[in-house]
């Protein structure tokens, strides 16, 4: 989240449904949450992250369409830094949570925006 309230969004390329969604992936055999959120970080926005620069948010089970269920692990990098070397998808958006919402048109998004920034100072 950068200090004025936007939020980075990518757009994916490989997922069929929304084309606008969050950073991450998938946790790996052994990994915590944490360990997985600071690994995508660097895999995705070819930058370092420690657990002191997150701050964790808790968890969502994402309905999709096809009634495949997900949970979520929710995770908010507030930072000051604007531009990242996005390797995953097709680039990167800063976008209001309002915008964000609208352009991934998927219900478990905005629940998953609601929930990062509860309590946050918008």
């Amino acid at each position: 989240m950068s200090p004025d309230g936007r939020l980075l969004i990518q757009k994916r390329s490989e997922y069929e449904g929304p084309d606008w969604g969050a950073f991450g992936g998938h946790i790996e055999v052994g990994e915590t949450p944490e360990e997985a959120v600071i690994r995508e970080t660097e895999e995705e926005l070819n930058i370092q992250i420690s657990s002191k620069d997150i701050i964790t948010r808790g968890h969502i089970n994402a309905v999709y369409a096809d009634g495949r269920i997900c949970r979520c692990h929710l995770f908010l990098y507030p930072t000051e830094k604007t531009e990242f070397q996005i390797s995953e998808g097709d680039g990167a958006q800063w976008c209001t949570p309002l915008e964000a919402k609208q352009k991934a048109n998927f219900k478990a998004f905005g629940e998953m925006i609601d929930q990062i920034l509860e309590g946050v100072g918008t």
